[in-house]
């Protein structure tokens, strides 16, 4: 028959093999650091912030806000690549009003925005090859110059045949359009941009 101390022994090792597979079967939690600055200007408002994780390296942010200055709106990239403790800023080329941002499988950074200025909206994306350092000249999506609203990314990011597609989808009033590009988002397919059928986008 086993002592008191055996007894209490076997107990005690039990509970801590149970604790250990309790604990490994936890999903992992999200903690949640102290508030850091973001925009690089306390006097100007930043409006509609989008950010996106880099699915190629988790440290990499690339966040893009409308900017509201003095005489214009214009669009801003925030980037960090230490998981968001700190954040540089630079604008995006032609890009005024609602900006989306979004990643391609290869860490490639994309923002669709409205271009910048007045008159009827064209809709533009724009790449950067560098995590949200730097950004490439836009590329004029083929739409009718009107009045749209909120361009948004999406890129396909399964194994399928479609993996690295990019669709953009902006509203207008009563209608929406879509565009999609090639895998890497550079070459549109011939059969892009068109109104959608009965609001199912292409």
């Amino acid at each position: 028959m086993p002592t008191l101390a055996q007894f209490l022994y076997t107990i005690s090792l039990l509970g801590f093999l149970f604790g250990e597979a309790v604990a490994a079967q936890e999903p992992a939690h999200m903690v949640v650091g102290p508030n850091v600055r973001v925009s690089g200007d306390s006097a100007r408002p930043y409006v509609e912030m989008m950010i996106a994780v880099n699915p190629a390296d988790p440290d990499n942010l690339v966040g893009a806000s409308m900017r509201v200055d003095p005489t214009d709106v214009i669009t801003v990239a925030v980037a960090s690549r230490d998981g968001g403790r700190s954040w540089s800023e630079t604008p995006v080329p032609s890009c005024g009003w609602d900006p989306w941002v979004a990643f391609l499988p290869s860490g490639v950074a994309l923002v669709s925005c409205l271009k910048q200025g007045g008159g009827p909206d064209a809709v533009l994306v724009v790449r950067s090859e560098d995590g949200g350092a730097t950004w490439g000249e836009p590329t004029e999506l083929p739409v009718a110059r009107t009045t749209y609203d909120h361009p948004t990314l999406v890129v396909d990011t399964t194994d399928g045949a479609g993996q690295g597609t990019v669709y953009v989808v902006a509203g207008h009033v009563s209608r929406s359009a879509t565009d999609r590009a090639s895998p890497g988002g550079r070459a549109r397919r011939t059969s892009g941009w068109r109104p959608p059928t009965r609001g199912a986008w292409c």
